[in-house]
């Protein structure tokens, strides 16, 4: 289930911005975040679980979107546990926007 947001000015352009916390990235998931981005301009994605090397991924999704995210944890030793954390944003590319502030602290990540 995703949250989303619509805004629009006097000429009827709207921006449309929608929050989804993934708990994942597969396939499945994959599919879906595709067609979140085919009806929104902007994506916040969260709980991605994915490590740091693995970022790419995202990229992936489309050739019409940027993606800025973090991870939540590196692949620098042996996993225990659930995976945790992680955000990203993904918006269009044709959107003019200044570039993100990106502030990675394990743990505590955020996309700006």
């Amino acid at each position: 289930m995703a949250l989303c947001i619509i805004m629009s000015d006097c000429h009827a352009n709207m921006l449309r911005v929608v929050l989804y916390n993934s708990r994942g990235f597969n396939n499945t998931k994959k599919q879906y975040i595709r067609r979140i981005l085919s009806n929104y301009n902007i994506l916040l994605l969260r709980e991605h679980w994915l490590a740091d090397g693995h970022l790419v991924r995202l990229t992936s999704l489309s050739v019409d979107h940027v993606v800025v995210g973090i991870s939540g944890f590196d692949d620098s030793g042996v996993l225990r546990g659930r995976l945790y954390s992680g955000c990203a944003i993904i918006r269009k590319s044709s959107l003019n926007l200044m570039s993100p502030i990106v502030a990675n602290i394990h743990h505590v990540g955020s996309v700006v």
